[in-house]
């Protein structure tokens, strides 16, 4: 059933939502964030105010309705037989918890789908799709505005990963009511809750400190601080980007700590490098291009564990570490060198911003960059963002 549905749900879900749908990449939406989140910080004068929310769903997967799942699915447009198979997988599943190390009766539960299905995910985003149809219909009653980054770009009203939320708006309290009563409504039909003390916002760097009071406090949630994390990305940073990433080494050399007392030969060094260390900053490096004394510090911690079994602990090293990146048939080992392999990922998501041009993101970054260009010759700008900077 998985499998089936899987085919159909680019054709069903907006595009604003990017989680298990074919054809798109959680980094379209950090572009989209990361962008308006550098438009924000620059925009310190004119009457144009905005903000943007982001939203936290209480335990998300376990508060989905099922009559609204159910009726959902018709509205979609299923029919019948595969409505009752999804409701018999949903509806007839029994529960058993550990109480004092033993076993209660089993029970049965009034709502939620099971993490770790394979269905699952595709039932969450076809309900969650339902806050694209509230935001559609507020939109286009005028109720809400949504973003304008300038006037070549397309207007930003949300982006979903999952329950994951960001909701863009006009910096007053008429928006702010009409987005908390969005929300309400929301929850009372699909069952899920904002959590508020999770739940932060965001403004524009021109928004009068008294107008950010009076939304704050009638919204009740917090400031989006410079410890925020976006889908695993910073959503701030200062002048040291090297500081800012620097919870990749930290990660790094906690796996090398875990490893050290495992007296592993060269072959299984070889194979947890490359199959987990390696893959750490892959996520990052897809978006921004990594200072070079983090790259070199990152391979410094790579060879010292392969040749030490510490990264902490400096060994002979018995060849260059460019011997170690050349292919096997070439006589090396195949480990990749942190900096081209930044370089090749930018280089990937520069091919995805020319096949693509018509996504919601890169329609976005032409708007801001290369309105009246194309992107092989687009110049890099005084005020660039460090993700454009970057490709």
């Amino acid at each position: 059933m998985a499998t089936r549905l899987k085919k159909w749900t680019p054709d069903l879900i907006s595009e604003l939502q990017i989680a298990f749908t074919g054809g798109r990449l959680v980094q379209d939406n950090i572009i989209i964030v990361h962008e308006a989140l550098h438009h924000f910080k620059n925009h310190k004068r004119g009457r144009r105010r905005d903000m943007m929310l982001k939203l936290d769903m209480k335990k998300a997967y376990d508060m989905v309705d099922w009559d609204c799942l159910e009726a959902l699915l018709e509205k979609y447009g299923f029919e019948d037989r595969w409505c009752k198979w999804v409701s018999t997988c949903i509806r007839s599943v029994k529960f058993s918890i550990l109480f004092n190390g033993e076993a209660t009766d089993l029970f049965t539960l009034s709502r939620g789908i099971r993490q770790g299905d394979p269905l699952s995910p595709f039932l969450f985003i076809l309900m969650s799709n339902a806050l694209t149809f509230f935001i559609d219909k507020e939109v286009a009653q005028e109720h809400l505005k949504g973003i304008k980054l300038n006037s070549r770009c397309p207007t930003n009203t949300h982006c979903l990963f999952a329950d994951d939320t960001f909701i863009f708006g006009k910096a007053n309290i008429q928006e702010a009511r009409k987005i908390l009563d969005l929300i309400s409504n929301y929850g009372a039909i699909t069952g899920q809750e904002v959590n508020i003390n999770k739940s932060s916002i965001f403004f524009s760097a021109n928004v009068p400190v008294d107008e950010k009071a009076s939304i704050i406090a009638h919204l009740g949630f917090a400031s989006l601080n410079c410890h925020s994390k976006y889908l695993g990305v910073p959503t701030e940073w200062g002048n040291s980007k090297k500081e800012t990433f620097s919870f990749l080494i930290q990660r790094m050399e906690k796996m090398g700590e875990a490893w050290k007392s495992l007296l592993l030969s060269h072959g299984g060094k070889e194979i947890l490098l490359k199959a987990v260390i390696q893959a750490i900053p892959s996520y990052i490096m897809y978006l921004f291009h990594l200072p070079v004394n983090l790259n070199k510090k990152m391979d410094y911690l790579l060879t010292n564990f392969f040749w030490s079994g510490s990264m902490q602990k400096s060994s002979l090293h018995w060849c260059r570490k460019e011997v170690l990146c050349a292919p096997k048939f070439e006589g090396g080992l195949g480990f990749r060198s942190f900096k081209d392999f930044n370089m090749a990922l930018l280089a990937k998501q520069a091919w995805r911003l020319l096949s693509s041009p018509d996504s919601l993101w890169s329609c976005l970054l032409k708007g801001l960059y290369f309105s009246r260009g194309d992107f092989m010759n687009a110049k890099k700008g005084s005020r660039s963002s460090w993700i454009w900077a970057s490709l």
